[in-house]
């Protein structure tokens, strides 16, 4: 994409790809040797592609935004737009359509409520963090105005299989 957030011109493409060439004219000069020999005009050219190359890996190491020297100079940034999370780094878990809530007063919290619940759940395990467990579901049941015996860890799963269930069905 263009630096400015918007899509890139041609432009901004031909640039690109011009400065490109040198990634390329490595891998068809190697192949060429194979059947012709090396003349001085041709190490010359290999040697400015090597160039290219070795200022692109620096650039892309050194620079803020990872850019090469095709993307400076054509003022675009390459954006990953695959996800690199999965499944279990969300709030989602599967819950059997037989399971009955137990606090359905969970739906009054916000996406983001969830997903401080289950990231504080995950951290609290993780550390084994019993308190932070116990301040959180506190608080919880306070706002919420639950009172339960059950444990700080199994209450936040409790809250979260609830909510599972009651925001699909």
């Amino acid at each position: 994409m263009s630096e400015n957030g918007g899509r890139p011109g041609i432009s901004q493409f031909i640039i690109r790809w011009l400065i490109r060439t040198g990634d390329y004219t490595i891998v068809i000069i190697l192949m060429l040797n194979v059947f012709i020999l090396i003349n001085k005009e041709l190490l010359v050219f290999l040697a400015a592609s090597l160039l290219l190359l070795l200022t692109d890996i620096i650039l892309v190491i050194s620079s803020k935004k990872s850019q090469r020297l095709g993307d400076i100079l054509a003022h675009t940034i390459l954006v990953r737009t695959g996800a690199r999370g999965n499944i279990n780094e969300t709030v989602f878990m599967e819950v059997a359509d037989s399971y009955i809530p137990v606090f359905p007063q969970i739906m009054k919290l916000s996406d983001k409520d969830i997903n401080a619940i289950k990231s504080i759940l995950d951290t609290s395990r993780k550390k084994g963090d019993f308190q932070l467990a116990s301040m959180a579901s506190e608080k919880i049941k306070n706002h919420l105005k639950i009172d339960t015996t059950l444990s700080p860890f199994d209450f936040l799963d409790t809250l979260l299989k609830d909510y599972n269930y009651l925001s699909v069905k």
